[in-house]
């Protein structure tokens, strides 16, 4: 878990992340979107965020 915590903190902290997270996903607008992804636990977001950019790059 550790590690989780060490990656979202050099992203910036929970904010940062759920904010690329909603940017990589096209929805930076959707706040009820981005609100629910508040509820998610640290790790769920660092694995969307992981996907969402491999699937931007591919």
């Amino acid at each position: 878990m550790s590690e989780v915590a060490k990656q979202i903190a050099d992203r910036g902290g929970r904010d940062e992340v759920i904010s690329a997270l909603g940017t990589a996903l096209g929805r930076t607008k959707d706040e009820d979107y981005l609100t629910k992804l508040g509820t998610f636990s640290s790790a769920t977001l660092m694995d969307m965020l992981r996907v969402a950019e491999k699937s931007a790059k591919a």
